[in-house]
């Protein structure tokens, strides 16, 4: 292919509205690869545990790439070097952003360097547990309705399903670096970080992935059709799982406790002063 219909072909990508869509994380987990249309692009990941501007900047800087356009610089997308790779053309996607924006090279490569080294002075322990600590916050800022239970059936149950499910595939992002959130569907039978999870749960939304109409009905402990199911949410370190369960279970796992009897006193009752 020569170097100009290349470049047409890398403009049509942009004009005609294709859906970017994540394509796999290379490996080493440091970038992934994107398609539009036919076009695919080497972009940087997000970190797990990015603080908030570098995640910005990151982010920033993929939907500059995807969309061909910067939503702060306002900088447009152009091609730099041009080359074959086994029969496969290629090229550098050159986005001259303004220097004070997050995106340009000068600020978000020095920022995902020294973010990048200080993950690598951790010990995965110490990863482990930060990621627990993030699962953990997740769940208490509010996950939409949940069912929060402390019975001892419940949490043998959620031992025993988490054991059973531990072993299942999981997304790129959980194959490099397993220090993160693992999210699942109790019926899912892969793990997912929490951009992954995200996407995933776009999908069901816009009807697009889900599960078949018997699964959506089936509880996930006794595996019962139930025409209504209670949504349920289990935390157990980093791990993040959702489900539903069927009435019956939920009363069994949250029991309702009568109210304490309070001795009414008479009207002589009252405590004097």
């Amino acid at each position: 292919m020569r170097e100009a219909d290349y470049k047409a072909n890398f403009a049509n990508a942009y004009s005609q509205g294709n859906e970017p869509r994540l394509v796999s994380v290379i490996s080493g987990g440091h970038d992934e690869l994107w398609a539009v249309g036919s076009s695919l692009f080497v972009i940087p990941a997000v970190p797990a545990d990015a603080p908030p501007l570098l995640e910005y900047a990151i982010r920033l800087r993929r939907e500059a790439t995807l969309t061909g356009k910067c939503a702060e610089c306002k900088a447009a997308v152009g091609l730099g070097t041009f080359g074959q790779f086994v029969n496969i053309p290629f090229g550098e996607a050159a986005i001259p952003h303004r220097r004070n924006c997050p995106a340009a090279d000068e600020n978000l490569k020095s920022e995902l360097r020294r973010h990048r080294q200080k993950n690598g002075d951790q010990s995965l322990r110490d990863a482990i547990k930060s990621a627990s600590d993030r699962t953990r916050e997740k769940v208490s800022e509010g996950v939409g309705n949940k069912v929060m239970v402390s019975s001892p059936r419940f949490k043998k149950w959620a031992v025993d399903l988490l054991d059973a499910k531990v072993a299942l595939s999981r997304c790129g992002h959980l194959q490099s670096d397993p220090a993160q959130t693992w999210n699942s569907y109790i019926a899912d039978s892969e793990w997912r970080c929490e951009q992954c999870f995200a996407y995933l749960q776009e999908s069901i939304r816009k009807g697009e992935a889900g599960f078949d109409e018997d699964e959506e009905r089936t509880c996930d402990h006794c595996r019962q059709l139930s025409e209504a199911l209670e949504p349920v949410v289990i935390r157990i370190d980093h791990f993040f799982m959702i489900g539903g369960v069927c009435a019956g279970c939920a009363k069994q796992f949250n029991p309702v406790v009568p109210p304490k009897k309070v001795k009414k006193r008479g009207r002589n009752g009252r405590k004097r002063r």
